[in-house]
Protein backbone atom coordinates (compact mmCIF):
# COMPACT_ATOMS: atom_id res chain seq x y z
CA UNK A 1 0.00 0.00 0.00
CA UNK A 2 1.61 3.07 -0.89
CA UNK A 3 1.68 5.46 1.81
CA UNK A 4 0.00 9.12 1.55
CA UNK A 5 2.85 12.43 1.37
CA UNK A 6 2.17 15.62 1.84
CA UNK A 7 4.19 18.28 -0.32
CA UNK A 8 3.83 21.33 0.70
CA UNK A 9 5.42 24.35 -0.87
CA UNK A 10 7.69 26.93 1.73
CA UNK A 11 8.21 30.34 0.94
CA UNK A 12 11.71 31.33 -0.44
CA UNK A 13 11.16 34.21 2.61
CA UNK A 14 11.98 31.33 5.16
CA UNK A 15 15.51 31.70 3.62
CA UNK A 16 17.45 33.94 5.63
CA UNK A 17 20.67 34.53 3.10
CA UNK A 18 21.09 35.78 -0.66
CA UNK A 19 19.95 33.12 -2.89
CA UNK A 20 21.02 33.08 -6.11
CA UNK A 21 19.49 31.71 -9.24
CA UNK A 22 20.77 29.25 -11.52
CA UNK A 23 20.92 30.09 -15.46
CA UNK A 24 20.53 27.27 -17.52
CA UNK A 25 22.05 27.21 -20.87
CA UNK A 26 20.90 25.01 -24.05
CA UNK A 27 22.99 23.65 -25.86
CA UNK A 28 23.50 21.02 -28.90
CA UNK A 29 22.86 17.03 -28.20
CA UNK A 30 26.05 16.61 -29.42
CA UNK A 31 28.04 19.12 -27.14
CA UNK A 32 25.66 17.44 -24.59
CA UNK A 33 26.92 13.97 -24.94
CA UNK A 34 30.58 15.40 -25.41
CA UNK A 35 30.57 17.24 -21.84
CA UNK A 36 28.67 14.45 -20.04
CA UNK A 37 31.02 12.00 -21.26
CA UNK A 38 33.93 14.53 -20.15
CA UNK A 39 32.66 15.16 -16.94
CA UNK A 40 31.90 11.13 -15.73
CA UNK A 41 34.54 9.44 -17.21
CA UNK A 42 37.05 7.73 -15.04
CA UNK A 43 40.11 9.63 -13.13
CA UNK A 44 41.78 6.60 -12.50
CA UNK A 45 44.92 5.62 -14.29
CA UNK A 46 45.21 2.82 -17.17
CA UNK A 47 42.17 4.81 -18.65
CA UNK A 48 43.50 5.26 -22.47
CA UNK A 49 42.32 8.95 -21.93
CA UNK A 50 43.92 9.80 -19.16
CA UNK A 51 47.22 9.24 -20.47
CA UNK A 52 48.73 12.79 -22.57
CA UNK A 53 50.81 12.97 -26.14
CA UNK A 54 53.07 15.46 -26.23
CA UNK A 55 53.90 17.44 -29.65
CA UNK A 56 56.05 20.27 -29.18
CA UNK A 57 54.65 22.44 -26.65
CA UNK A 58 50.98 21.04 -27.06
CA UNK A 59 49.55 18.10 -24.70
CA UNK A 60 46.51 16.15 -26.00
CA UNK A 61 44.17 13.84 -24.10
CA UNK A 62 41.94 12.39 -25.73
CA UNK A 63 38.74 10.01 -25.69
CA UNK A 64 38.08 8.41 -29.01
CA UNK A 65 34.85 9.41 -30.96
CA UNK A 66 33.78 11.08 -27.71
CA UNK A 67 36.47 14.54 -26.92
CA UNK A 68 39.69 15.96 -27.05
CA UNK A 69 41.50 18.00 -24.33
CA UNK A 70 44.06 20.19 -26.10
CA UNK A 71 46.53 22.09 -23.91
CA UNK A 72 49.27 25.17 -24.75
CA UNK A 73 52.15 24.86 -22.87
CA UNK A 74 53.32 27.95 -24.23
CA UNK A 75 50.31 30.69 -24.51
CA UNK A 76 50.47 33.88 -26.55
CA UNK A 77 49.32 36.50 -24.04
CA UNK A 78 48.40 39.45 -26.03
CA UNK A 79 49.28 42.64 -23.41
CA UNK A 80 46.05 44.13 -24.95
CA UNK A 81 42.47 44.04 -23.23
CA UNK A 82 41.00 43.59 -26.40
CA UNK A 83 42.16 40.25 -27.17
CA UNK A 84 41.87 37.06 -26.02
CA UNK A 85 43.68 34.07 -25.63
CA UNK A 86 42.20 30.50 -25.07
CA UNK A 87 44.89 27.56 -24.63
CA UNK A 88 43.22 25.35 -22.66
CA UNK A 89 40.22 23.60 -25.07
CA UNK A 90 37.85 20.71 -24.48
CA UNK A 91 36.60 19.82 -28.57
CA UNK A 92 34.32 17.78 -29.35
CA UNK A 93 34.61 15.04 -31.46
CA UNK A 94 31.08 14.53 -32.23
CA UNK A 95 30.44 17.84 -33.89
CA UNK A 96 32.44 21.36 -34.27
CA UNK A 97 31.48 22.76 -30.98
CA UNK A 98 33.90 23.09 -28.12
CA UNK A 99 34.41 24.66 -24.32
CA UNK A 100 37.63 26.30 -23.44
CA UNK A 101 38.83 28.23 -20.47
CA UNK A 102 40.66 31.71 -21.96
CA UNK A 103 42.50 34.45 -20.45
CA UNK A 104 42.71 38.06 -21.00
CA UNK A 105 44.96 40.42 -19.83
CA UNK A 106 43.62 43.91 -18.59
CA UNK A 107 44.75 46.39 -16.55
CA UNK A 108 43.34 47.19 -13.27
CA UNK A 109 44.53 50.52 -12.29
CA UNK A 110 47.58 52.63 -13.70
CA UNK A 111 50.62 50.23 -13.68
CA UNK A 112 48.63 47.01 -11.92
CA UNK A 113 47.73 44.57 -14.32
CA UNK A 114 45.08 41.42 -14.19
CA UNK A 115 44.35 38.17 -15.81
CA UNK A 116 40.71 37.43 -16.34
CA UNK A 117 39.66 34.28 -17.21
CA UNK A 118 36.90 33.21 -19.25
CA UNK A 119 34.74 29.74 -19.94
CA UNK A 120 34.22 30.00 -23.72
CA UNK A 121 31.57 28.26 -25.23
CA UNK A 122 31.46 27.68 -28.78
CA UNK A 123 28.38 25.53 -30.10
CA UNK A 124 25.81 25.80 -33.06
CA UNK A 125 24.40 29.21 -33.11
CA UNK A 126 25.92 29.59 -29.81
CA UNK A 127 28.47 31.45 -28.59
CA UNK A 128 28.91 32.71 -24.12
CA UNK A 129 31.60 34.26 -22.48
CA UNK A 130 31.37 33.82 -19.09
CA UNK A 131 34.14 35.65 -16.46
CA UNK A 132 35.46 33.54 -13.31
CA UNK A 133 37.99 34.41 -10.66
CA UNK A 134 40.82 32.04 -9.65
CA UNK A 135 40.64 29.91 -7.57
CA UNK A 136 37.95 28.88 -9.40
CA UNK A 137 36.46 26.89 -6.67
CA UNK A 138 35.34 30.00 -4.84
CA UNK A 139 33.55 31.56 -8.32
CA UNK A 140 29.45 31.52 -8.13
CA UNK A 141 29.43 31.79 -11.88
CA UNK A 142 30.85 28.56 -12.26
CA UNK A 143 28.25 27.14 -9.94
CA UNK A 144 24.89 28.96 -10.95
CA UNK A 145 25.12 28.37 -14.62
CA UNK A 146 24.83 25.20 -15.86
CA UNK A 147 24.32 23.48 -19.46
CA UNK A 148 21.42 21.28 -20.70
CA UNK A 149 19.81 19.57 -23.68
CA UNK A 150 16.01 18.40 -22.92
CA UNK A 151 16.11 16.49 -25.75
CA UNK A 152 18.65 13.60 -24.75
CA UNK A 153 17.27 10.96 -22.34
CA UNK A 154 17.88 11.12 -18.74
CA UNK A 155 19.74 14.44 -19.12
CA UNK A 156 20.93 16.35 -16.15
CA UNK A 157 22.32 20.30 -15.24
CA UNK A 158 25.90 19.89 -16.09
CA UNK A 159 27.19 22.97 -13.96
CA UNK A 160 30.31 24.74 -15.33
CA UNK A 161 31.87 24.43 -11.98
CA UNK A 162 32.30 20.47 -12.44
CA UNK A 163 33.38 20.97 -15.95
CA UNK A 164 36.58 23.68 -15.03
CA UNK A 165 37.05 20.99 -12.27
CA UNK A 166 37.29 17.96 -14.28
CA UNK A 167 39.82 19.96 -16.49
CA UNK A 168 41.94 20.34 -13.53
CA UNK A 169 42.25 16.84 -12.62
CA UNK A 170 44.09 17.26 -16.26
CA UNK A 171 45.78 20.56 -15.63
CA UNK A 172 46.59 21.78 -12.35
CA UNK A 173 44.68 25.17 -13.14
CA UNK A 174 46.09 27.46 -10.50
CA UNK A 175 49.77 26.96 -11.33
CA UNK A 176 48.66 27.17 -14.78
CA UNK A 177 47.43 31.07 -14.02
CA UNK A 178 50.49 31.60 -11.89
CA UNK A 179 52.58 30.73 -14.63
CA UNK A 180 50.56 33.27 -17.06
CA UNK A 181 51.21 35.79 -14.75
CA UNK A 182 55.21 35.70 -14.04
CA UNK A 183 55.19 35.18 -18.14
CA UNK A 184 53.82 38.89 -18.69
CA UNK A 185 55.57 40.32 -15.63
CA UNK A 186 58.80 39.62 -17.23
CA UNK A 187 57.62 40.51 -20.48
CA UNK A 188 56.32 43.68 -19.11
CA UNK A 189 59.68 44.03 -16.88
CA UNK A 190 61.33 43.91 -20.34
CA UNK A 191 59.64 46.30 -22.37
CA UNK A 192 60.11 48.90 -19.15
CA UNK A 193 63.90 48.14 -19.68
CA UNK A 194 63.54 48.83 -23.62
CA UNK A 195 61.88 52.22 -23.02
CA UNK A 196 63.98 53.00 -20.22
CA UNK A 197 67.38 52.31 -22.70
CA UNK A 198 65.24 54.24 -25.72
CA UNK A 199 64.78 57.41 -22.97
CA UNK A 200 68.21 57.56 -22.34
CA UNK A 201 69.55 57.22 -25.77
CA UNK A 202 66.87 60.29 -26.60
CA UNK A 203 68.44 62.65 -23.80
CA UNK A 204 72.06 61.75 -24.67
CA UNK A 205 71.14 62.25 -28.32
CA UNK A 206 69.42 65.87 -27.54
Amino acid sequence: MEIPRATPQVPGEVIRKEVKEVRVIEISKKLYRTLESFVASSNKEGYFWNTGVKADNTIMFIKPSKWALKISLKPEIPLDSSRLTCPIRLISLLSSSEVSICFNYSIRYYDIFDIKSFVEIDDVNLHELIEFTMPYEWDFNLRTIALYNKDVPYSYLIYLFDIVDRIDDFVDLAKYYKALEAGIFEKRRELRELEEKKEQVEQATA
